[in-house]
């Protein structure tokens, strides 16, 4: 979780997309990487956010 400027509604479905980067010297690799090695592990991360107020992503694992 965190407080910063938040994730705009029209971007939220693309942070997991390969390469998607709204920084301009991102590679777009992070969240993508995060999601697939969850996957490996029987997990999942979600995201939330509220622009203005918080972030939060949530790492869930199945046993």
């Amino acid at each position: 979780m965190d407080n910063g400027p938040g994730i705009p509604k029209k971007q939220i479905n693309q942070i997991f997309v390969p390469l998607f980067t709204t920084k301009e010297n991102g590679s777009g690799i992070g969240l993508f990487l995060s999601r697939q090695i969850m996957q490996l592990h029987n997990g999942s991360i979600t995201v939330k956010s509220n622009p203005g107020k918080e972030t939060v992503f949530t790492l869930s694992f199945l046993n």
